[in-house]
């Protein structure tokens, strides 16, 4: 199966399970979590943190809740904003049946995601920031 065919095949994916899962109530939903509901963001640029070669990191946006594929598993966490920081709790993962590399990679961006890195939004394009490392994602599908 070839990346593109991956990557169309993952997009799809993401969006049924969007579609199917319930994400709270709009009055409970920060203004962030307003913002990113319904978006996707394509990983583009890295600084402290290396992808596997061939892997795509792709982050997915509901109402409260997220979804990131980055290679091997989906990871599902919920989200929300406070004071400039994306705050992710109960992150779900698994990585049966992966590969060591993906399955390492899963873990780092798990950990990465949960250590409230701050964002900024501009344009399409999404920066995650924490000390060890800057991720910057541009808006849109594989």
């Amino acid at each position: 199966m070839s990346m593109r065919t991956t990557g169309i095949n993952l997009v799809s994916t993401l969006l049924l399970i969007g579609a199917v899962v319930a994400c709270g109530d709009d009055e409970q939903s920060s203004d962030l979590n307003k913002e990113f509901a319904g978006r996707e963001f394509v990983l583009d640029g890295a600084d402290g943190f290396a992808p596997v070669d061939s892997t795509a990191i792709l982050l997915s946006f509901q109402k409260s809740t997220f979804f990131c594929f980055a290679g091997c598993s989906m990871l599902e966490a919920t989200y929300n904003e406070l004071a400039g920081t994306l705050v992710v709790d109960d992150v779900n993962a698994s990585t049966a049946g992966c590969s060591q590399e993906t399955a390492t990679q899963d873990k780092w961006l798990s950990s990465f995601l949960r250590s409230d890195p701050r964002f900024a939004l501009e344009n399409g394009r999404l920066a995650l920031i924490s000390p060890d490392a800057t991720l910057t994602f541009r808006e849109g599908g594989l």
